[in-house]
Order: C-alpha cells, then structure tokens, then sequence
C-alpha cells in the first residue's frame, strides 16, 4: 500500500500521481476563480461539464473550497 500526502489531505492506497496532481490542480483552479465552474473550466482548458464530472470523481467539495477561501 502507498500513502501519499498533499496540501489536502493523506491518501492511503494506491496512489495514481496524475490523479493526485489533477486533482490538486482542479481545487487550486476552483480557490483562486471562488467556485465559478465556468471560469474554472475555461482556465483549465476543459468544458464546464468535465470538470464537474472530474469534480465528481475526486470528490472535491465545492462549497467547503469557496468558504475556505
């Protein structure tokens, strides 16, 4: 098993670094545009409902993300 950590969160099992690393990129993308999925999505160079599928997959918490910020 690998553990990996990140600026959010510890990851047990295996670890797919791309996974890890889209996924950090998609939440660092959704901060700085405060949650706007458009803006987030054109920024990234994806449609709106890719990234919401992506979002999906990671289980990235939108609204915890913009209160966070």
């Amino acid at each position: 098993m690998y553990i990996a950590e990140s600026n959010y969160g510890v990851i047990y099992g295996p670890v797919n670094l791309v996974e890890l690393i889209e996924k950090n990129t998609i939440i660092h993308a959704l901060k700085h545009h405060q949650g706007h999925l458009q803006q987030t999505a054109k920024a990234l160079g994806v449609g709106r409902t890719t990234l919401w599928r992506k979002i999906r997959k990671y289980d990235i918490d939108e609204t915890a993300i913009v209160e966070s910020s």
